[in-house]
């Protein structure tokens, strides 16, 4: 390897290190302040429960009362999980 090689791969190796760690920054930015154990969440992990043992997969609902707060994906996705 010529020194020219060498320093393009060091020069590769910092650029990607430092992209590394600007998208580690952004995408870590405040992920403690949220909570997954909020007022509604238990409600709709329990919507997903009804819908599964009703084998209905489409209509969300919770206590016989509609579900419209979220799409069926959204229900879809926790189930696949």
């Amino acid at each position: 390897m010529t020194a020219a090689q060498q320093n393009l791969q060091r020069g590769f190796r910092i650029k990607a290190l430092a992209l590394f760690f600007l998208a580690f920054l952004f995408f870590a930015w405040g992920t403690g302040n949220t909570s997954l154990w909020d007022i509604d969440e238990p409600i709709y992990a329990q919507s997903l429960k009804d819908q599964i043992a009703a084998d209905n997969l489409v209509v969300p609902t919770y206590n016989d009362r509609l579900m419209p707060d979220k799409p069926a994906l959204n229900y879809w996705l926790m189930w696949s999980g």
